[in-house]
């Protein structure tokens, strides 16, 4: 989904301990997985892993990446999905203990929980479920690097440090008031489990057929309703083929 062609194969012997490190404690890039990855990180000024946890190489893999762009500086923003209940509690239970890990390297995680697909779509397919989400939990990074510059990076790491848990809803508007109709469909949201008054910062993006101040002005006024104790970062770009206004919000908690 991303394009990228290029793969690291890492050996996951070892690997739940290295990604444990503390990076405050263990500076140094020791191990040859830690390496290979600084080699394909580069100078990267944003790093994002996504992961499907509760196996051993998503759930270890993905705080490894984390630690590894933390190490070098990067702004580090993880996605990690967790398992159906009905996958029982030794993956729930190394996806509970690998989240915990990835909130340590990471300076903010997306959580998506696989439960609630079975809300908006119980008859699914499971390896559909598994696309779908991955689509969903794709799509704010996608908007995400659509309206950052370089510039932006120092504020993003600062506001993603506000919140522990970070929770997403997306949603979309047409015909009449499309920009509040977005706004109302993406806090109800079944991935963001808790009031949106509790939340202590929102990454507000905003996909609009065309940009404009009263707009963009309405939408945030709209979150800044819903979510009155967070600091709102946003931005917002211009998708002309589009023919309805997309809002993901990012509630952190």
């Amino acid at each position: 989904m991303a394009g990228i062609k290029r793969r690291v194969f890492l050996e996951k012997t070892g690997l739940r301990e290295i990604a444990s490190m503390d990076e405050t404690a263990v500076r140094a890039l020791a191990t040859t997985a830690e390496q290979a990855i600084a080699v394909e990180m580069a100078e990267a000024d944003l790093v994002v892993p996504i992961a499907g946890l509760g196996g051993e190489m998503g759930s270890w893999g993905a705080s490894l990446v984390a630690r590894v762009g933390a190490l070098k500086g990067a702004t580090v923003l993880a996605v990690a999905t967790t398992p159906f209940s009905a996958e029982g509690m030794n993956r729930r239970g190394v996806a509970e203990e690998a989240l915990r890990v990835l909130r340590t390297h990471a300076h903010g995680v997306l959580a998506m929980p696989n439960d609630p697909l079975l809300k908006l779509a119980p008859n699914l397919p499971l390896l559909r479920a598994f696309e779908v989400l991955s689509r969903l939990a794709v799509q704010p990074i996608q908007d995400l690097v659509r309206v950052m510059t370089r510039e932006d990076l120092a504020a993003l790491k600062a506001h993603l440090r506000v919140a522990k848990d970070w929770r997403l809803g997306i949603g979309e508007g047409f015909v009449d008031h499309p920009e509040l109709a977005a706004v109302e469909a993406a806090f109800r949201s079944p991935w963001i489990p808790r009031d949106p008054v509790d939340a202590r910062g929102v990454l507000l993006l905003m996909s609009l057929p065309e940009v404009s101040d009263w707009m963009t002005r309405a939408i945030v006024e709209d979150v800044d309703l819903r979510a009155p104790r967070a600091d709102v970062l946003w931005g917002a770009f211009e998708d002309p083929a589009a023919d309805r206004v997309r809002v993901s919000v990012l509630l952190g908690f």
